[in-house]
């Protein structure tokens, strides 16, 4: 795909999610295992409300030429600090309005998981909360 050609299909789905349109999106890294693999489908709401992200939900990130999506695990007034649900290191803070949607959807293997489902919900904080006490206690004291 040529630059132009990304550029312009960036644009798009970033004017579309601020016009309240939805997108789907094939996944392609493994930094949101076990929730979300490489070759998984996530579909992406746009963020209706001011203050409408909370910390522990997945979203959709504007990283200039690309997208990524990670876990909100800091929000302050102007920014946020994501991180993959596998990743070892947060990822640098952001602007609040560089998170364009919630990912509300992951489809494997056929099977769609809707994230607001209470029991899909009740999993994915859990990995929130087991994927942080890993990331404490784990990877950042340096236990062999």
């Amino acid at each position: 795909m040529t630059k132009s050609m990304q550029s312009f299909i960036h644009a798009q789905i970033i004017s579309g999610l601020k016009n309240n349109d939805s997108f789907r999106f094939k996944v392609t890294g493994n930094c949101m295992k076990p929730l979300i693999y490489k070759g998984n489908w996530v579909f992406i709401e746009p963020i209706l409300t001011d203050p409408g992200i909370q910390k522990g939900e997945i979203v959709l990130i504007d990283r200039g030429m690309d997208f990524v999506v990670h876990r909100l695990i800091r929000i302050n007034d102007s920014e946020i600090i994501a991180q993959g649900d596998w990743s070892k290191f947060a990822d640098h803070p952001v602007k609040i309005d560089q998170v364009l949607g919630y990912i509300v959807e992951v489809e494997k293997h056929g099977y769609r998981l809707r994230l607001n489902h209470p029991f899909v919900r009740i999993i994915n904080h859990s990995i929130f909360f087991i994927s942080s006490l890993y990331r404490k206690f784990y990877l950042h004291k340096g236990v062999p």
